[in-house]
């Protein structure tokens, strides 16, 4: 940006209408899916009881759930400087690769051995 920005304005996140839109709409969003026979069903065990019977109750406290996280989650980088803003987001953005690299069960050694291959033929 050539001139620096002097405007001074309330941060989004953090009124609370937006944040209740917000969180109802990612609470309705994971309440249409059927979240409890995945491993965030077994994490919530002991709240929900046997994931597979849990019901209704159990996609509305696992919808619940995850709404809280990520509603806590952008209201509180939202208090963050934005260098530390930009660093958190590319944390969890690695955090989420490395999670779906591992459902995928791969062999590490194997792509570490065929990885400069892989690379010096632009693949």
């Amino acid at each position: 940006m050539l001139y620096p920005d002097t405007v001074e304005a309330e941060v989004l996140v953090h009124k609370p209408w937006f944040v209740a839109t917000m969180f109802g709409v990612v609470f309705a969003i994971f309440l249409a899916f059927n979240l409890t026979s995945t491993s965030f069903g077994e994490l919530m065990r002991p709240v929900i009881g046997e994931p597979s019977q849990s019901g209704l109750y159990g996609r509305f406290a696992i919808a619940f759930v995850i709404a809280l996280l990520f509603v806590l989650n952008v209201v509180l980088i939202g208090f963050a400087s934005l260098r530390v803003q930009i660093a958190i987001v590319w944390f969890e953005l690695l955090l989420l690769f490395l999670a779906f690299f591992a459902t995928f069960h791969l062999s590490l050694p194997f792509i570490r051995e065929k990885l400069p291959f892989l690379i010096s033929q632009g693949v």
